[in-house]
């Protein structure tokens, strides 16, 4: 999986992953969000025009960019 991503990302998802707990949920989910608005142009090339994935991920940015998991 190293070889196909950069070690940029590749860190960021593995702190992502270090994060999911449920004590720590809501800052996983920012992290996840961030990541994905970062790599959304590579995301939407690698899936391509034709795929359904992408304007999934893109709403779903939109919905948890501002949302507020726990109180």
């Amino acid at each position: 999986m190293n070889k196909q991503i950069g070690a940029e990302p590749l860190h960021a998802l593995t702190d992502i992953l270090e994060t999911i707990t449920p004590a720590r949920h809501e800052q996983a989910m920012r992290k996840t969000v961030d990541l994905l608005k970062t790599e959304s142009i590579w995301l939407e090339e690698m899936l391509g025009a034709e795929s359904a994935a992408f304007p999934f991920m893109k709403k779903m940015i939109e919905v948890l960019d501002g949302e507020r998991v726990s109180s």
